[in-house]
């Protein structure tokens, strides 16, 4: 998978990339994004989550994804 967004990356960019993706992890994006966007809006109303790892992250998509039925 991630061989093949490299080169889908670098055909429609047309250069190539700096470095590889292998070992390449979204975790610490996905947990900026959590504690900037969501973590705020869940606060005031009254849920207070703690999101640090792989394996929180999952755990709060699911539960979302329970709650909204997908």
């Amino acid at each position: 998978m991630a061989r093949y967004l490299r080169t889908l990356t670098e055909v429609i960019s047309g250069r190539e990339m700096a470095e590889d993706l292998e070992g390449y992890g979204s975790t610490e994006i996905e947990l900026g994004y959590i504690r900037g966007l969501l973590l705020p809006v869940a606060a005031p109303m009254g849920f207070t989550l703690e999101v640090d790892t792989r394996e929180d992250i999952d755990w709060l998509v699911d539960t979302i994804g329970a709650q909204l039925g997908i």
